[in-house]
């Protein structure tokens, strides 16, 4: 009767630590899970960013690059004869900006925006004034193309912003596929020690476990 209840406190003993390793090894499985969820996640993230918020951007900078570059060079040949181009572009800016204030902006790209707003607005307003007058006109002339490489300043310096906040989100993409497959090989390697601390414990305790002794009267 003793025997049998040691092979009992045994047997319970060793059952209680097989299944906390084994609720151990789920709660490894839920935190990894998680884990990894936020990783993709932020990935997503990540990935929205540079399609939605920087190339869809450089394309609206090029384009509104492009319309002050045929504005800038319509002055300096004193082409007079597009106002209705001029207008047109104008409008089409106008647009692009709209379009541009909804992406997702840092800080440093908000200050340049509302500098670059300023600049392209006073710029169009000159553009236009100097587009009505008649012959040549070179204080008023030289001030239109004074601003419109302001606005193309600006331009450029939102263009910069783009590549530096591509490269930044690069670098924490890469981070954070480094971090997940860290993760990921701890997690194993986790799993791997407390599978084998499990097969340990179920050797051992064949080994230790008290034997019933046979009465001998039964041969």
């Amino acid at each position: 009767m003793n025997s049998f209840k040691m092979e009992a406190l045994y047997s319970i003993k060793h059952k209680g630590k097989i299944a906390f390793l084994l609720l151990l090894l789920i709660v490894i499985e839920l935190v990894s899970n998680g884990s990894q969820r936020d990783n993709f996640a932020r990935l997503e993230e990540a990935f929205t960013e540079v399609y939605a918020d920087r190339l869809v951007v450089q394309d609206y900078i090029y384009n509104m690059t492009e319309k002050i570059h045929h504005q800038k060079y319509r002055i300096m040949t004193d082409d007079k004869t597009s106002r209705n181009l001029l207008l047109k572009e104008q409008n089409e800016i106008e647009t692009l900006i709209k379009q541009y204030e909804h992406t997702f902006l840092t800080e440093t790209e908000k200050t340049v925006l509302l500098g670059f707003i300023k600049n392209v607005r006073e710029f169009e307003a000159l553009n236009e004034n100097y587009m009505k007058l008649e012959g040549n006109h070179l204080m008023e002339k030289n001030v239109c193309l004074k601003k419109a490489d302001m606005v193309l300043a600006d331009l450029n310096k939102l263009n910069n912003i783009q590549l530096t906040r591509g490269e930044n989100i690069k670098g924490e993409s890469a981070k954070i596929v480094s971090f997940a497959n860290t993760i990921s090989q701890l997690n194993w390697a986790i799993i791997i020690i407390i599978g084998l601390f499990i097969q340990l414990i179920v050797f051992t305790a064949n080994s230790v476990q008290p034997k019933v002794k046979q009465n001998e009267f039964l041969n």
